[in-house]
């Protein structure tokens, strides 16, 4: 962990009920240049920020043009964590799930169309639209390991 990624950390668990931490925070996340610490601010936001009227907004944003697939990822896993009930909020998922940028360039690498995929299907079980979307995926996503696990979640259906 670096020194900023060590301090926006400690100022959340040290100064959380300062009403300015969030404030911080929500900047850091949104601008600091390296990523992790933008994840790890993120990821602290929402924890302490639920009760942001903005939290919604930030995290969709970040989720949707962060630079970096890992910030996007955790923008998405926040949001289906604690936000997956907000209205629009499936059909956001499913855009992520189509349209995220993401371009494999490692094995281990984490597609946030995939984490959008794995939101939908955890939170949104009874939905009809599923089925279609994995499909989808399936035969049209770029990334060989989507494909394949959606087609692995389309066999247990």
């Amino acid at each position: 962990m670096c020194i900023r990624q060590t301090a926006v950390v400690e100022l959340g668990i040290c100064w959380q009920h300062d009403p300015e931490t969030i404030a911080i925070i929500k900047k850091v996340a949104m601008s600091d240049r390296s990523f992790y610490v933008r994840q790890t601010a993120l990821e602290l936001f929402a924890l302490l920020g639920k009760n942001d009227p903005c939290a919604v907004i930030m995290l969709k944003k970040l989720a949707e043009s962060d630079d970096n697939f890992y910030v996007r990822r955790s923008a998405i896993q926040q949001l289906a964590l604690g936000w997956h009930d907000e209205p629009e909020m499936f059909e956001f998922f499913c855009d992520r799930a189509y349209c995220d940028p993401f371009v494999r360039e490692e094995e281990w690498e984490d597609n946030p169309r995939q984490t959008a995929l794995e939101a939908i299907i955890e939170q949104y079980q009874g939905n009809t639209q599923i089925f279609q979307i994995l499909s989808d995926r399936t035969e049209n996503d770029l990334d060989e390991q989507v494909q394949k696990f959606a087609l692995k979640i389309l066999k247990g259906f």
